[in-house]
């Protein structure tokens, strides 16, 4: 799968994340198994969770800002 650039690395561009151990795989142009959705449901929830308790400034706020927005979809 990485040999064929289904599955990539994309890095973390929040300052808080940067160094952090996140790792989410997602194929490329397949859908995501029912337990791939699992996990990437959860993943989500706490990213959100996680985002209610950053500060309120710069690229944060947009952060928190886009995961908020996230969650009223």
């Amino acid at each position: 799968e990485i040999e064929r650039g289904e599955l990539v690395h994309v890095t973390l561009v929040e300052k808080l994340l940067a160094d952090s151990t996140i790792a989410i795989l997602v194929p490329r142009g397949r859908e995501p198994t029912l337990p791939a959705r699992i996990a990437m449901d959860a993943v989500r929830r706490q990213l959100r969770s996680f985002a209610k308790r950053l500060p309120r400034h710069g690229f944060t706020s947009n952060f928190a800002q886009r995961t908020q927005e996230d969650e009223a979809m």
